[in-house]
């Protein structure tokens, strides 16, 4: 016997703002990614971009401090990329992603902390938790 569920209208009684220098961080964090190296081949430019990461962290405070939320915006483009270049990227192998998340820790924990990895997110990172 099929089960029918009635699933109410959803509604936010919140309207919807935008914080409004979203172009200028937006702009700011993505020469950031790519002063970085991150998002460099033409599919990770595609995922850096859109992820509309700027426009979303911008929605969250839209009255918020610009440079904080262009530290956030930074950190959102990376981490989203972060996910696709070596969680996603490893499959039914995560034990993969260890060492990679080993460097990307420390120079989180130890932004003076220097490191030889062939990875652009450490020295993203390490420039984030300063």
């Amino acid at each position: 016997m099929e089960q029918r569920m009635d699933i109410p209208p959803l509604s936010c009684p919140l309207p919807s703002a935008c914080h409004p220098r979203v172009a200028e961080i937006e702009r700011r964090a993505l020469a950031w990614a790519e002063e970085f190296a991150l998002g460099t081949n033409e599919l990770g430019h595609r995922r850096l971009v859109g992820s509309n990461s700027a426009a979303w962290c911008c929605r969250l405070a839209p009255d918020g401090d610009p440079e904080l939320l262009e530290l956030a915006s930074e950190w959102t483009y990376a981490s989203f990329l972060f996910d696709d270049d070596h969680l996603d990227a490893t499959g039914v192998r995560p034990d993969a992603s260890v060492p990679i998340i080993g460097e990307v820790l420390r120079a989180l924990d130890s932004p003076e902390s220097t490191d030889t990895s062939t990875s652009p997110y450490p020295a993203a990172y390490r420039d984030l938790s300063r």
